[in-house]
């Protein structure tokens, strides 16, 4: 019965290692291919990337507050606060200065994009 028992638990923890060794090469293989990590190195990273918008020129130009709701949508709602958002609705005089026609329109270290953008390209336009 002893032996029995043994053989049992042995296995056990042999079944269990060799899932342990699975997960853990499909979790390195997901990093690999998307540049998602399951660690908590990523609050790390975010906390870099607002340090870094907060220091870039980066201005939303909108042309009412719905558009600023269709955003927020976009998964940048921690960025938002860091980036100056223009109503052209409200302030024609800036906006037509700085010769803005298509909504949105993000201004990032003055270079124009005339289009909705991810969080990644937001990261990505910006230098974070």
């Amino acid at each position: 019965m002893k032996i029995k028992k043994r053989v049992i638990v042995l296995t056990t923890i042999v079944i269990l290692l060799i899932l342990l060794g699975i997960f853990y090469l499909i979790t390195k293989s997901i990093t690999h291919y998307t540049g998602y990590t399951i660690l908590e190195n990523q609050d790390i990273e975010s906390e870099k990337a607002l340090s870094c918008l907060t220091n870039s020129e980066i201005t939303l130009f909108i042309s009412n507050n719905q558009e600023l709701e269709q955003i927020s949508y976009l998964q940048i709602n921690e960025y938002l606060e860091h980036i100056m958002i223009i109503d052209c609705s409200n302030q024609k005089e800036i906006c037509s200065k700085e010769n803005i026609k298509v909504y949105p329109t993000w201004k990032i270290n003055k270079n124009k994009i005339e289009k909705n953008i991810s969080e990644q390209e937001l990261l990505e336009y910006s230098g974070c």
